[in-house]
Protein backbone atom coordinates (compact mmCIF):
# COMPACT_ATOMS: atom_id res chain seq x y z
CA UNK A 1 0.00 0.00 0.00
CA UNK A 2 1.40 3.53 -0.70
CA UNK A 3 1.57 5.99 2.12
CA UNK A 4 -0.19 8.80 2.14
CA UNK A 5 -2.35 11.55 4.31
CA UNK A 6 -6.10 12.48 4.55
CA UNK A 7 -7.41 15.18 6.84
CA UNK A 8 -11.16 15.27 7.48
CA UNK A 9 -12.99 18.20 7.52
CA UNK A 10 -14.39 18.15 10.94
CA UNK A 11 -15.05 21.24 13.41
CA UNK A 12 -11.92 20.54 15.82
CA UNK A 13 -12.75 20.24 19.82
CA UNK A 14 -10.74 22.53 21.65
CA UNK A 15 -9.14 19.95 24.18
CA UNK A 16 -8.72 17.83 20.85
CA UNK A 17 -6.39 20.94 19.41
CA UNK A 18 -4.00 20.42 22.88
CA UNK A 19 -3.71 16.86 22.42
CA UNK A 20 -2.82 17.60 18.49
CA UNK A 21 -0.57 21.02 19.21
CA UNK A 22 1.02 18.69 21.96
CA UNK A 23 2.19 16.06 19.79
CA UNK A 24 3.45 18.36 17.17
CA UNK A 25 5.56 19.89 19.54
CA UNK A 26 6.96 16.85 21.09
CA UNK A 27 7.88 15.10 17.89
CA UNK A 28 11.16 14.07 18.45
CA UNK A 29 11.79 14.03 22.34
CA UNK A 30 8.55 11.99 22.30
CA UNK A 31 9.37 9.63 19.81
CA UNK A 32 12.77 9.17 20.79
CA UNK A 33 11.75 7.95 24.16
CA UNK A 34 8.84 5.26 22.91
CA UNK A 35 11.12 4.29 20.42
CA UNK A 36 14.37 3.75 22.73
CA UNK A 37 12.48 2.82 26.31
CA UNK A 38 11.89 -0.33 27.37
CA UNK A 39 8.88 -1.83 27.12
CA UNK A 40 7.42 -3.00 29.88
CA UNK A 41 6.68 -7.30 30.66
CA UNK A 42 2.87 -6.03 31.10
CA UNK A 43 2.88 -4.38 27.63
CA UNK A 44 4.44 -7.14 25.76
CA UNK A 45 2.42 -10.09 27.45
CA UNK A 46 -0.52 -8.36 25.93
CA UNK A 47 0.64 -6.88 22.74
CA UNK A 48 1.18 -10.82 22.00
CA UNK A 49 -1.81 -11.87 23.27
CA UNK A 50 -3.18 -9.91 20.82
CA UNK A 51 -0.73 -10.88 17.66
CA UNK A 52 -1.79 -14.74 18.78
CA UNK A 53 -5.05 -13.98 17.97
CA UNK A 54 -4.72 -12.31 14.33
CA UNK A 55 -4.46 -14.81 11.15
CA UNK A 56 -2.04 -14.73 8.95
CA UNK A 57 -1.58 -11.93 6.78
CA UNK A 58 -4.32 -10.03 8.72
CA UNK A 59 -5.20 -6.62 8.26
CA UNK A 60 -4.61 -4.47 11.14
CA UNK A 61 -6.02 -0.79 11.93
CA UNK A 62 -3.46 1.38 14.93
CA UNK A 63 -5.91 4.30 15.80
CA UNK A 64 -3.31 6.47 17.20
CA UNK A 65 0.00 5.41 15.73
CA UNK A 66 2.08 8.41 16.71
CA UNK A 67 5.47 8.13 14.29
CA UNK A 68 5.31 4.34 14.24
CA UNK A 69 7.23 3.04 16.85
CA UNK A 70 7.51 0.00 18.21
CA UNK A 71 3.27 -0.91 17.62
CA UNK A 72 3.26 -0.24 13.88
CA UNK A 73 6.18 -1.02 13.10
CA UNK A 74 5.89 -4.17 15.21
CA UNK A 75 2.95 -5.11 13.37
CA UNK A 76 4.47 -4.92 9.84
CA UNK A 77 7.40 -6.53 10.62
CA UNK A 78 5.02 -9.72 11.71
CA UNK A 79 3.79 -9.65 7.96
CA UNK A 80 0.34 -7.88 8.51
CA UNK A 81 -0.96 -5.32 6.27
CA UNK A 82 -1.42 -2.15 8.28
CA UNK A 83 -3.63 1.17 8.74
CA UNK A 84 -2.40 4.04 10.75
CA UNK A 85 -4.18 7.04 11.95
CA UNK A 86 -3.31 9.90 13.38
CA UNK A 87 -4.26 13.52 14.52
CA UNK A 88 -1.05 14.82 14.33
CA UNK A 89 0.73 15.81 11.21
CA UNK A 90 4.36 15.77 12.57
CA UNK A 91 3.96 12.24 14.19
CA UNK A 92 2.63 11.04 11.10
CA UNK A 93 5.88 12.48 9.08
CA UNK A 94 7.81 9.79 11.08
CA UNK A 95 5.63 6.89 10.81
CA UNK A 96 5.92 7.39 6.85
CA UNK A 97 9.66 7.22 7.01
CA UNK A 98 9.97 3.93 9.48
CA UNK A 99 6.59 2.22 7.98
CA UNK A 100 6.55 3.23 4.34
CA UNK A 101 4.78 0.08 3.86
CA UNK A 102 1.70 1.05 6.01
CA UNK A 103 -1.42 3.16 4.66
CA UNK A 104 -1.58 6.56 6.61
CA UNK A 105 -4.45 8.74 7.57
CA UNK A 106 -3.96 11.95 9.37
CA UNK A 107 -7.67 12.21 10.90
CA UNK A 108 -9.48 12.40 14.85
CA UNK A 109 -9.77 8.91 15.79
CA UNK A 110 -12.94 9.97 17.02
CA UNK A 111 -14.12 10.58 13.81
CA UNK A 112 -12.56 8.43 11.46
CA UNK A 113 -14.82 5.99 10.03
CA UNK A 114 -13.76 3.01 7.71
CA UNK A 115 -16.06 0.27 6.33
CA UNK A 116 -18.03 -2.47 8.29
CA UNK A 117 -15.64 -5.49 8.88
CA UNK A 118 -12.52 -4.10 7.56
CA UNK A 119 -10.03 -5.16 9.83
CA UNK A 120 -9.01 -8.63 11.09
CA UNK A 121 -7.15 -6.34 14.17
CA UNK A 122 -7.52 -3.08 15.89
CA UNK A 123 -5.09 -1.64 18.29
CA UNK A 124 -5.57 1.41 19.97
CA UNK A 125 -2.37 1.78 22.48
CA UNK A 126 -2.62 4.87 24.83
CA UNK A 127 -4.43 6.64 22.12
CA UNK A 128 -8.35 6.98 23.41
CA UNK A 129 -7.78 8.65 26.64
CA UNK A 130 -7.10 12.10 24.59
CA UNK A 131 -10.78 11.91 23.77
CA UNK A 132 -13.62 13.52 25.37
CA UNK A 133 -14.88 10.54 27.46
CA UNK A 134 -18.30 10.88 26.00
CA UNK A 135 -16.66 10.06 22.87
CA UNK A 136 -15.83 6.42 23.87
CA UNK A 137 -19.20 4.94 22.91
CA UNK A 138 -19.39 5.98 19.57
CA UNK A 139 -15.43 4.62 19.27
CA UNK A 140 -16.41 1.18 20.44
CA UNK A 141 -19.15 1.05 18.75
CA UNK A 142 -17.18 1.61 15.05
CA UNK A 143 -14.02 -0.52 16.51
CA UNK A 144 -17.29 -3.17 16.43
CA UNK A 145 -18.45 -2.50 13.20
CA UNK A 146 -14.40 -2.56 11.64
CA UNK A 147 -13.74 -5.77 13.38
CA UNK A 148 -14.34 -8.30 11.04
CA UNK A 149 -16.49 -11.38 12.66
CA UNK A 150 -14.16 -13.01 15.37
CA UNK A 151 -11.69 -10.30 15.31
CA UNK A 152 -9.47 -8.56 18.11
CA UNK A 153 -8.97 -5.17 19.28
CA UNK A 154 -6.74 -4.45 21.89
CA UNK A 155 -6.95 -1.06 23.87
CA UNK A 156 -6.09 0.63 26.76
CA UNK A 157 -7.92 3.70 28.69
CA UNK A 158 -7.08 5.65 31.72
CA UNK A 159 -9.42 4.91 34.79
CA UNK A 160 -10.70 8.06 36.79
CA UNK A 161 -13.38 9.94 36.98
CA UNK A 162 -13.03 13.07 35.03
CA UNK A 163 -10.66 15.28 32.45
CA UNK A 164 -7.48 16.07 33.17
CA UNK A 165 -4.81 18.47 31.81
CA UNK A 166 -1.05 17.68 31.89
CA UNK A 167 1.69 18.28 30.67
CA UNK A 168 3.68 15.75 28.18
CA UNK A 169 7.48 16.79 27.93
CA UNK A 170 6.43 20.31 29.17
CA UNK A 171 4.05 20.59 25.75
CA UNK A 172 0.34 21.29 27.76
CA UNK A 173 -2.57 18.02 26.97
CA UNK A 174 -5.59 16.48 27.88
CA UNK A 175 -6.94 12.97 29.18
CA UNK A 176 -10.10 11.95 30.01
CA UNK A 177 -11.67 8.93 31.97
CA UNK A 178 -14.66 6.78 33.23
CA UNK A 179 -14.43 4.37 36.11
CA UNK A 180 -13.33 0.69 35.37
CA UNK A 181 -16.55 -0.56 35.61
CA UNK A 182 -18.10 2.41 33.46
CA UNK A 183 -15.48 1.28 30.59
CA UNK A 184 -16.05 -2.23 30.68
CA UNK A 185 -19.90 -1.99 30.35
CA UNK A 186 -20.09 0.62 27.28
CA UNK A 187 -17.31 -2.14 25.92
CA UNK A 188 -20.02 -4.75 26.50
CA UNK A 189 -23.16 -2.61 25.54
CA UNK A 190 -21.49 -1.95 21.80
CA UNK A 191 -21.28 -5.60 21.51
CA UNK A 192 -17.69 -6.24 22.01
CA UNK A 193 -16.81 -9.16 24.17
CA UNK A 194 -14.08 -8.66 27.00
CA UNK A 195 -11.69 -11.53 26.53
CA UNK A 196 -9.28 -10.28 29.37
CA UNK A 197 -8.34 -6.98 31.23
CA UNK A 198 -5.50 -5.90 33.55
CA UNK A 199 -6.07 -2.87 35.97
CA UNK A 200 -2.65 -1.10 37.12
CA UNK A 201 -3.31 1.47 39.60
CA UNK A 202 -1.29 4.95 39.96
CA UNK A 203 -1.16 4.05 43.51
CA UNK A 204 -1.17 0.67 45.36
CA UNK A 205 -5.25 0.15 46.32
CA UNK A 206 -6.29 3.05 44.23
CA UNK A 207 -9.07 3.56 41.89
CA UNK A 208 -6.76 5.18 39.26
CA UNK A 209 -5.04 3.76 36.36
CA UNK A 210 -4.03 2.33 33.38
CA UNK A 211 -6.71 -0.24 31.82
CA UNK A 212 -5.68 -3.02 28.82
CA UNK A 213 -8.30 -4.77 27.25
CA UNK A 214 -8.67 -7.47 24.74
CA UNK A 215 -11.87 -7.24 23.55
CA UNK A 216 -13.72 -9.37 20.40
CA UNK A 217 -16.23 -9.49 17.97
CA UNK A 218 -18.14 -12.43 18.97
CA UNK A 219 -19.43 -13.70 21.92
CA UNK A 220 -17.50 -15.46 24.62
CA UNK A 221 -18.39 -16.96 27.68
CA UNK A 222 -17.34 -14.66 30.52
CA UNK A 223 -14.86 -12.37 30.71
CA UNK A 224 -11.44 -13.01 32.60
CA UNK A 225 -9.59 -10.61 34.78
CA UNK A 226 -6.23 -10.91 36.05
CA UNK A 227 -4.40 -9.30 38.44
CA UNK A 228 -3.29 -5.44 39.42
CA UNK A 229 0.22 -5.98 39.25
Amino acid sequence: MQAGYQLRGVAVDPRKSVVQRAYDQVVDTWGQARRTAAISTRESTWVERFHSALPSGASVLDLGCGSGAPILLDVLRRGHRVVGVDFSREQLLGARIRCPQALLVQADIGEVEFAASSFDGIIAYDSLWHLPRDEHPRVFDGIRRWLAGGGTALLTLAVGNGALFTDLMGAPVFYDAWPEATSLRMLGDAGLSVVGHHFQPVEEGGAEGHLIILVANTPIAAPHATGTT
